[in-house]
C-alpha cells in the first residue's frame, strides 16, 4: 500500500497540516494507524488523497479574499 506524509499531503491540497488531521478525523481522508508508533508523522493512504485532490481541482472554490479586493480595487493593505 502506497502513502503519503501528512507534510505531503497538505502540500499536495493547499492547506496546513492540522486541517489535514481534520480531514481525516472526518474521514474525508483514510489515515492508517501505527500501532507501534513507529512514525513520527501520521501517514494516509495514496489512493484517498489522490481521489481528494482531483475533486478539489475539478471543484475550484473561486477567488481569496486578497484576489477579490485587488479586483474591486481596494488597498489589501488597509483590510
Amino acid at each position: 500500500m502506497e502513502v503519503y506524509t501528512q507534510k505531503e499531503v497538505a502540500d499536495l491540497l493547499g492547506v496546513s497540516k492540522a486541517t489535514v488531521y481534520h480531514y481525516g478525523k472526518q474521514k474525508k481522508i483514510i489515515k492508517i494507524l501505527d500501532p507501534h508508533r513507529l512514525h513520527r508523522e501520521a501517514h494516509y493512504e495514496k489512493t484517498e488523497v489522490d481521489r481528494l485532490v482531483h475533486e478539489k481541482q475539478s471543484f475550484p472554490t473561486g477567488m481569496s479574499p486578497n484576489e477579490v479586493a485587488k479586483k474591486l480595487g481596494f488597498c489589501t493593505k488597509c483590510l
